[in-house]
């Protein structure tokens, strides 16, 4: 791993951890400080945004966020232009005021701008003097460690809304960034198909459209971070970006085997594209046909296109979830615990006696398809379902002749297999960029599903693991279990 690559994977996470705190937090809870002193929530994120737009924007010559893309105007703040926070009284504290949904917002744009810097330098770069006011003088390396140090250090000890300091979980490492949203024509806001899913050590790109590399540039996502590529078909807004990406990797000198997943009747397609791409990265085919696996964790299911198309699955396996109360009557405490799950048994007691079944998360991507038996197996008991909703229900005689879907049937689909969380996405240019309406109509007929009109550039964290079932017998389990 290079430095660059290692410092682009240290500030990647900076965002989870934000969307981690601001979660569930109203306007009130953000002004709230603990034991009624210190600095509030929302100034504390609002600062750790300040201080890495200010220091990257000078190290490396641009412009910040905070005043290029009008976030000055929007937060409105009675401070001066430039301000981050450095000295602030107390009533200044008080002045900093904010919805979550804004400060999120200016801290990815903040993530973005400092990826895209990123991605531009080399290990000789880190040697360069940025600030001179220090002995001995400030090198872009130091400064970059530096700011990723106050971050940590600021997220890391945020109160809760109630006031109780606990150091927060490390953030999620299962996220989907939307690169495209667009089906076959892009539009001013949006491009085409491009989809990244971090999945623990996984970076799998699905249907890099026209345009990938250089979305993935403003999301903030290296290209040497992806192993897998999975192709759900060969029509040209669903692999057209293929070359630009492998190109990058191989720019990036991507050390790493990336594996490329695609229907075998597209076989002559794929060989064209990747005849134009730069060679020098381990790149390994595996077309497919039919229905199953085809990696550990990734399954395959045919749908419903005009020409061969699939549907893709990714499952963790089913583990367990240990329950205190029965440890504490067995006896099974501190390191004894782990060694029970490691060996499955400890005397004669068993993991089956001191735990109930937890499922494992599930992510399916669905594209091009009209309704039919392969989407409902993919999108049955999902986290994160994915789906196309090309069109409106208005004009569903063009999904119908076309072979899409339209955002009510996508609703339906999340419905019918219990998914948690649908994002939509594959919108027909002809609805412009306001696609409320056909979330409107997913929302509808989704059922307790919650549905997101995808747009170009977003994060959406993978749900939190489903809470394990109670058995109702043999047991008398009073308390709460943990996730």
């Amino acid at each position: 791993m290079q430095s660059k690559e290692l410092l682009l994977e240290a500030f990647d996470r900076l965002p989870a951890l934000v969307r981690q705190v601001l979660e569930g937090l109203s306007e009130a809870d953000l002004q709230r400080r603990p034991a009624g002193n210190g600095n509030s929530i929302g100034w504390l994120i609002w600062h750790t945004g300040r201080v890495e737009d200010a220091q990257v924007a000078s190290a490396f010559g641009l412009e910040q966020v905070w005043t290029e893309e009008g976030f000055v105007s929007r937060f409105g703040l009675p401070l001066a232009e430039r301000d981050t926070g450095y000295g602030h009284t107390s009533e200044q504290v008080d002045t900093v005021r904010a919805t979550g949904e804004l400060l999120q917002e200016y801290y990815d744009a903040v993530h973005r701008q400092t990826a895209r810097a990123l991605q531009g330098i080399d290990d000789s770069d880190l040697d360069r003097v940025v600030d001179r006011h220090w002995d001995p003088p400030v090198t872009l390396g130091v400064r970059l460690v530096s700011i990723l140090g106050t971050a940590c250090s600021t997220l890391a000890r945020l109160p809760t809304p109630k006031g109780c300091m606990r150091r927060w979980r490390t953030p999620p490492v299962r996220e989907l960034v939307v690169l495209g949203t667009a089906s076959q024509v892009p539009t001013r806001t949006r491009n085409q198909n491009g989809y990244f899913l971090r999945w623990d050590g996984e970076g799998l790109l699905f249907d890099p459209g026209e345009g990938t590399q250089r979305q993935m540039i403003h999301a903030g996502v290296s290209a040497s971070r992806i192993t897998r590529i999975c192709l759900t078909h060969v029509h040209g807004d669903h692999c057209y970006g293929l070359p630009g990406v492998l190109s990058r990797m191989a720019l990036d000198g991507a050390a790493h085997p990336v594996h490329l997943h695609y229907p075998a009747s597209g076989d002559q397609v794929v060989r064209a594209l990747l005849a134009v791409s730069s060679p020098g990265i381990d790149l390994r085919l595996h077309p497919h046909s039919g229905s199953g696996p085809v990696a550990d964790g990734l399954e395959i299911r045919p749908l419903r296109h005009r020409i061969e198309t699939y549907g893709y699955l990714l499952t963790e396996p089913d583990g367990r979830t240990f329950l205190p109360e029965r440890l504490r009557a067995a006896g099974v405490q501190g390191p004894d615990v782990g060694t029970l799950q490691r060996q499955g048994y400890l005397g004669a007691v068993t993991v089956e006696d001191m735990s109930i079944p937890r499922p494992g998360q599930r992510f399916a991507f669905i594209m091009d398809t009209a309704p039919c038996p392969g989407a409902e197996e993919l999108a049955d008991g999902t986290d994160l379902l994915v789906a196309e909703s090309t069109f409106s229900d208005d004009d569903g005689g063009l999904a119908k002749q076309y072979l899409h879907l339209t955002a009510g049937q996508a609703g339906e689909l999340a419905a019918s297999g219990k998914s948690r969380t649908l994002v939509l996405t594959h919108f027909s240019a002809r609805y412009g960029d306001d696609m409320s309406r056909l979330a409107e109509q997913a929302q509808a007929r989704a059922g307790g599903t919650t549905v997101i009109a995808a747009h170009d550039l977003q994060r959406i964290a993978v749900p939190p693991r489903r809470q394990p079932e109670r058995e109702a017998a043999g047991h008398n389990d009073g308390d709460r279990v943990k996730p």
